[in-house]
């Protein structure tokens, strides 16, 4: 896109920083440009209770000597760029109409309900956020870039009275058809766009849809700097929980509670959290005892075996009896490793290892047998849950 606009540097920026002041007055959230920051990020900082309290956008394109600010050059600004950076602003201030007033409302329908719980889950927990690969399913990131694009467009065609609002759409269009490429954007799938209405179109379906789009949260990552990731590594009916779930709203609600219990007091600042039940112990601990009582006598026997045979490196992975009667015949050491053994304290050591070997096999062994013994018996608390 060329210059249709007109515009450079100076006046640019003159505009931004205008714009800037005049949604902090509207919003009472202060607004700012970013001379280190690229235009193609934007960021919204938020208090202890969650409520917006600064907006800033980049502008670093705009700068041709970062030590000098624009006011010094006058070089030509590109439509898109521009656009973008407005796009970007609108972008944030959607996050603090969500973040202010949205979320704390006491009376939400179902969508802004989900949302709101949504919400919660990423709060100060960039994994489940972005890093694990939800931020293009993450409804508030529709709602917001959606409002931002729109209103972007109604920006523009009120400030450039002059341009033809076909051009000024094509400025748009053009920006949202270049963001698609990245895989990483709200919508997918779609050939180029044409107008702003076949964008709106898709962004309301991207919205609905992403209520149904599967979650990614990799709990199992070690050294993780997540809290709820460390929680859920350190109380094991948290994590079995979450693993079991295949809804997306559930998960969201699982991780809900569990930021929750790590920081109660947020309940307080949202009327409407007041009004559900993301309670820890309806949301994690009884699900959890359900899943422990759907377990067969067999099937604990079967963990137990795992238990003995691994020790703390035992994740709950499931075996047979078929399985665990070859284990049980496995030397516990490698008998290319015993060739390599020479000296009389590793000998030692060997000998004590087959000793602890011994025992665990004569413990399994022990089970296996009971396990064979009752595997002709109908036990109708056995499969009450199959």
């Amino acid at each position: 896109m060329g210059n249709i606009l007109r515009l450079d540097n100076k006046m640019a920026m003159t505009k931004l920083l205008t714009l800037a002041k005049d949604l902090s007055k509207e919003h009472n959230v202060l607004f700012g440009v970013d001379k280190n920051m690229s235009i193609f990020i934007g960021t919204t900082y938020n208090d202890n209770n969650g409520f917006a309290t600064e907006s800033k956008v980049g502008v670093s394109e705009f700068v041709n000597n970062r030590k000098l600010f624009f006011f010094l050059h006058s070089n030509s600004v590109s439509d898109c760029d521009f656009a973008r950076v407005v796009l970007n602003m609108y972008h944030e201030t959607a996050h603090c109409l969500q973040k202010n007033s949205l979320f704390r409302e006491s009376d939400l329908d179902e969508l802004a309900t989900n949302q709101l719980i949504q919400e919660i889950a990423c709060r100060d927990n960039y994994n489940y956020y972005y890093d694990d690969g939800n931020y293009r399913v993450n409804a508030s990131e529709i709602q917001a870039e959606q409002y931002g694009i729109v209103s972007a467009y109604e920006y523009l065609c009120d400030e450039f009275k002059h341009v033809d609002d076909k051009d000024l759409e094509s400025i748009i269009v053009s920006i949202v058809n270049d963001k698609m490429k990245n895989s990483s954007y709200f919508i997918e799938g779609y050939d180029d766009f044409h107008s702003v209405k076949e964008i709106e179109d898709a962004f309301e379906k991207a919205y609905d849809d992403s209520f149904t789009k599967d979650r990614w949260y990799f709990v199992e990552r070690k050294n993780t700097q997540d809290c709820v990731k460390k929680y859920m590594q350190e109380h094991p009916e948290a994590k079995e929980v979450y693993l079991s779930l295949h809804d997306p709203l559930e998960k969201d609600r699982c991780i809900a509670a569990i930021n929750l219990q790590l920081h109660p007091e947020w309940i307080k600042a949202y009327p409407m959290l007041q009004k559900m039940d993301l309670s820890y112990e309806n949301v994690i601990l009884k699900p959890y005892q359900a899943i422990i009582n759907r377990k067969t006598p067999e099937q604990i026997r079967e963990e137990e075996i795992q238990k003995i045979l691994y020790g703390d490196s035992y994740k709950g992975k499931k075996i047979s009896t078929s399985d665990i009667q070859e284990t049980v015949h496995q030397p516990l050491i490698d008998e290319k490793e015993q060739e390599k053994i020479h000296s009389e304290k590793i000998h030692s050591e060997k000998i004590h290892s087959e000793k602890i070997h011994s025992r665990r096999v004569q413990a399994v062994k022990g089970i296996v047998e009971n396990i064979n013994q009752n595997k002709n018996k109908t036990n109708e608390d056995d499969y009450e849950y199959q």
